[in-house]
């Protein structure tokens, strides 16, 4: 699967999900945050040494999510996705205000 299309089908999961339980501003708000973070996201992906290792990572991180989320087990879920987007900030390093990337 190629970095660029990696992830549309995960993320389409997630908004499914945030559309049928959330309210509706709650899933404009995440899904706006989470489009206005494509590009970024997709050039710190890029520049990883092997993204692959990410990608595995990340996948089981939005199935974790989904998976509270399935089971209404909303601090779960809030917790997986805090975890889940300071993690993928962490490795990628190119993002950070600092680097020299």
């Amino acid at each position: 699967m190629a970095l660029a299309n990696f992830p549309i089908p995960d993320v389409t999961v997630v908004r499914v999900a945030l559309e049928r339980l959330s309210t509706r501003l709650a899933s404009d708000l995440t899904i706006a945050i989470r489009e206005s973070m494509r590009l970024p996201n997709l050039a710190g992906l890029d520049a990883l040494p092997d993204w692959t290792i990410a990608r595995r990572i990340l996948r089981a991180q939005h199935h974790a999510v989904v998976a509270a989320i399935a089971e209404h087990d909303a601090a779960s879920a809030v917790a997986l996705m805090e975890q889940h987007i300071r993690s993928a900030y962490e490795r990628m390093t190119s993002l950070h205000p600092d680097s020299s990337h």
